[in-house]
C-alpha cells in the first residue's frame, strides 16, 4: 500500500516537473495544494505501514519468547525425568537460541 502510495505522489512530482514552465501565479496555489493532499497520503501510508511492521515485531518477539520458555522447560523436564543427559539439554537449548537469534537478524 505505501509503496503504491509512492508510486503515485513519484508521479504527480514528475508531472509537476515536466509541467513547471507552465505554473504561474493562478496555479500555483492549486498545484501546492495538490502537492499537499498527495504527500499527506503518502505520509499516511509510511506511517500505516510503521504501524503493521512495529505490531509485526512485536508478535514475533512474544513467540520467540515463548519458544525459548518452551524448549527451557521441556529440557528441564526431560532432564529431570532421566530421558536425556545434560549434552543434549544443552545443545537443544543452543539450537533454539541460534533458530530465534538467526530469526532476529533476518527480520
Amino acid at each position: 500500500m505505501h509503496l503504491q502510495e509512492l508510486g503515485r505522489y513519484t508521479t504527480l512530482l514528475q508531472g509537476l516537473l515536466f509541467s513547471r514552465s507552465l505554473i504561474n501565479k493562478l496555479t500555483h496555489s492549486t498545484i501546492d495544494r495538490e502537492h499537499g493532499k498527495h504527500l499527506d497520503k503518502t505520509e499516511d501510508k509510511l506511517l500505516d505501514f510503521g504501524v503493521f511492521k512495529t505490531f509485526k515485531n512485536i508478535v514475533n518477539g512474544f513467540m520467540m519468547h515463548i519458544l525459548s520458555i518452551s524448549a527451557f522447560t521441556t529440557a528441564a523436564f526431560l532432564l529431570y525425568q532421566g530421558e536425556i543427559a545434560i549434552g543434549v539439554g544443552v545443545a537443544a537449548l543452543g539450537y533454539v537460541e541460534s533458530f530465534i537469534i538467526s530469526d532476529k537478524i533476518h527480520t
